[in-house]
């Protein structure tokens, strides 16, 4: 891809942890809008080493669907893999027709 018209135009990252966190940094440092979720709910915590995330901070993943086109999903274990997609403020919630959900994971 060579131009932000071939790529979605806004991005959401579920799960900002030690692969997630770059990843999301480098589209927001090449331009691309990126919401971002660090849990599910108000008591998610909020990563301290992440300053630039909090202006497109989102409370659940269902948030970050519902503004973002495609949402990637950086979780480490199959709870939180279910919990984040199909859970009480999952992100499943959130989508809506032409909208993609990529799960990255070990699982």
């Amino acid at each position: 891809f060579s131009a932000a018209d071939d790529l979605p135009t806004s991005i959401g990252f579920l799960g900002l942890g030690i692969m997630g966190n770059p990843m999301a940094q480098n589209l927001i440092k090449a331009g691309y809008r990126c919401d971002v979720t660090f849990g599910i709910g108000p008591r998610a915590n909020v990563n301290p080493l992440s300053p630039w995330v909090q202006s497109k901070y989102k409370l659940s993943p269902e948030e970050v669907a519902a503004s973002c086109d495609v949402i990637f999903a950086m979780l480490a274990d199959p709870e939180s893999a279910a919990n984040v997609a199909c859970g009480k403020y999952g992100a499943a919630k959130g989508m809506g027709p032409g909208k993609g959900y990529v799960l990255f994971s070990l699982l």
